[in-house]
């Protein structure tokens, strides 16, 4: 009898045709009762995550009617597919088409691999496979994907081992055998389904106090340790998956590197705390952190002439206007803001150098990237680049508000070696957004274009001659403005003196304060000009934990309150049940940029949404042992 085992789920599945078993002789004939029927079987297991198949131009039944998705280059599309399985030798994943037309191409992973084929109607694929969201990145104007499943050989021993990357799994698995006209054929199949699905739940609480913290601490660093990636032959193997996504019920871009750095540090932080979880133990946590630092430390640009020498290549996003559906950034901003929350709270942790000399590293690339400080005729010091594009060879044409975070960087490294030489490089660093961002009534501004020919147009048309500068407005963005916010806060960290980055701090939280919803969360955009019910959680949770480190150097009630009013909020979003689900000490969120350049409008957990939510709890725990 060939049968199918779900390891560690404790499931046999027997195959049987017309009531009689199936036999695997010596050699590789397959006979039934003595006769020979077939010279090879495989397994084909389809899963239920892949019907139906995500893309990269789906829209969300959840977007407003007058939405505007951004659009997509003609004759290109992406789609998902999901593998749900641990990767084993001789798994296949085996993609079907229709409508292929001679010229048509794929590209599985563009992101890692710059590999694209001539399409066909069926691709096969044995490598270059990532656990959970895959990418298929197809050049056609008629194709269609119909059908993903994925392919094992039946082996000498007749059982397959299926491990599913979760306690519940839904599909079906048959037999097909290859007869004697060479053409495969199904022998038999089953459907089945194993554990629950079931829909997380939240808890209503009204106040906050030590032990209410410390739970909903260990869910947060729970979901931050859960959402690794495992999968060994992946470039991020180690790393963490970016989102959760509840409606396809799936992980989702390992890939965006830098958005790591906080959640290493609240890994840290929970592996001091002895007895926070049940199901993690401290040195647990320890090694997590230790594997997602050292999942990032493998990204760094090292080569000295490289235009972003010491820089982390920190996001890959889809793209359909991509040569392979994928473009890869080097940024200043996202590279220093991992060092300052991950790789210099994991030195101080362990003293491991390696990560205080790739700091170091990547402030030397700053430096060479803000050139010498030589004002211009306004008196305006030069600002930082945005990103590096990988595949273009060219520097954005543009920087925005959201750079501000880079300067945790600077103001980390340089309270760990007291180095001049960084705070120097720092300063500039954050003199150059403010001259050119920065506004009277202390808001920023969104972006400032250089609309420079030399420069990709990797962003948002600017409607200027070339040559000519374009500044684009603050659009009361509550996530982007608290990357800024962090940005004034690492600086008045870095040089406190006459609180002259503190001062600049407040006035732009003051904003903030008077847009707080009763409930303690803040919109999209906080100046009510979204769309209703439109709630930034990441911004919540951002705010939740700034306004806890403002408090830290004011002292001020207004600041306190708002910080606990938004930790609230995050505490009663947070999924606290059943305990096999991954969605289990997430948050979700569901607006236009939920899923930030793709899965727009979709409800999705963001592991840095978490991991910000996790320091504002740390942050309340201190004031609670204060106490």
């Amino acid at each position: 009898m060939i049968r199918l085992v779900l390891f560690a789920w404790g499931f046999v599945l027997s195959f049987q045709l017309n009531g009689q078993e199936l036999e695997l002789v010596q050699g590789s004939k397959i006979v039934f009762n003595g006769e020979v029927q077939y010279d090879s079987l495989k397994w084909v297991i389809s899963s239920e995550r892949n019907v139906p198949l995500a893309r990269m131009r789906d829209r969300s039944p959840n977007a407003p009617e007058d939405y505007q998705y951004p659009p997509e280059v003609p004759g290109r599309q992406i789609w998902f597919p999901v593998l749900d399985l641990q990767l084993r030798p001789g798994l296949r994943m085996v993609a079907s088409f229709e409508n292929v037309r001679v010229g048509d191409s794929v590209c599985l992973n563009g992101n890692f691999y710059r590999v694209c084929d001539p399409l066909k109607t069926q691709m096969i694929y044995s490598s270059r496979l990532e656990h959970w969201e895959n990418q298929l990145f197809i050049k056609s104007e008629n194709v269609v994907l119909t059908e993903i499943n994925f392919q094992l050989p039946v082996s000498e021993n007749k059982d397959l081992e299926l491990r599913p990357l979760t306690s519940h799994w839904s599909g079906h698995v048959e037999i097909q055998g290859l007869d004697e006209n060479k053409q495969w054929k199904k022998i038999a199949s089953k459907g089945f389904t194993i554990g629950q699905s079931a829909s997380p739940e939240l808890a209503a609480e009204k106040e906050i106090d030590q032990s209410l913290v410390l739970e909903r601490l260990a869910l947060a660093a729970d979901y931050l340790a859960n959402s690794k990636n495992r999968n060994p032959y992946s470039p991020t193997y180690g790393g963490l998956y970016l989102f959760y996504d509840m409606e396809m019920d799936t992980y989702r871009r390992s890939d965006w590197i830098w958005s790591y750095g906080p959640s290493i540090q609240v890994l840290i932080e929970a592996s001091k705390l002895s007895g926070l979880s049940n199901n993690h133990a401290g040195e647990e946590y320890m090694t997590a952190a230790r594997q997602v630092a050292e999942a990032s430390l493998r990204f760094q640009q090292r080569e000295n002439d490289h235009p972003a020498y010491g820089l982390v290549m920190c996001r890959y996003d889809p793209r359909t206007d991509s040569p392979q559906g994928a473009e890869g950034y080097f940024s200043p901003a996202d590279s220093y803001f991992l060092a300052g929350w991950g790789w210099m709270p994991y030195y101080q942790a362990t003293d491991d150098k390696r990560f205080l000399e790739a700091t170091r590293l990547m402030t030397a690339g700053i430096d060479r990237i803000l050139g010498p400080d030589k004002l211009t005729e306004n008196g305006i010091h030069p600002i930082v680049e945005q990103d590096y594009l990988m595949k273009a060879g060219k520097w954005k044409n543009w920087t925005m508000d959201e750079s501000g975070f880079g300067m945790e960087g600077a103001e980390q490294l340089f309270l760990a070696t007291n180095d001049p030489y960084v705070r120097e490089v720092g300063e500039r660093y954050i003199k150059g957004l403010l001259d050119h961002l920065e506004r009277q009534d202390g808001l920023w501004d969104r972006t400032w274009h250089r609309n420079d020919s030399l420069y990709a147009d990797n962003g948002w048309p600017v409607g200027a001659p070339r040559g000519t500068p374009v500044l684009i407005e603050t659009k009361y963005s509550t996530r982007g403005l608290g990357w800024a916010m962090i940005g004034l806060l690492s600086s008045h960290g870095m040089m406190p003196e006459n609180d002259v980055y503190l001062k600049k701090a407040i006035k732009l939280s003051d904003h903030l304060i008077e847009s707080q919803a009763a409930d303690g969360h803040w919109d999209f955009l906080f100046d009510g000009g979204g769309y209703p019910e439109e709630v930034s959680e990441k911004g919540t949770a951002l705010w939740s934990l700034l306004f806890y480190e403002l408090y830290r150097y004011t002292k001020e009630e207004r600041h306190l309150n708002a910080a606990r009013k938004a930790l609230l909020w995050c505490i009663n979003n947070q999924y606290i049940s059943p305990e096999n689900s991954p969605a289990l000490g997430g948050i979700v969120g569901k607006n236009r940029e939920s899923g930030v350049v793709y899965r727009r409008w979709s409800p999705l957990i963001c592991s840095y949404t978490v991991a910000w939510f996790g320091l504002a709890l740390l942050e309340e725990l201190k004031l609670q042992h204060g106490k």
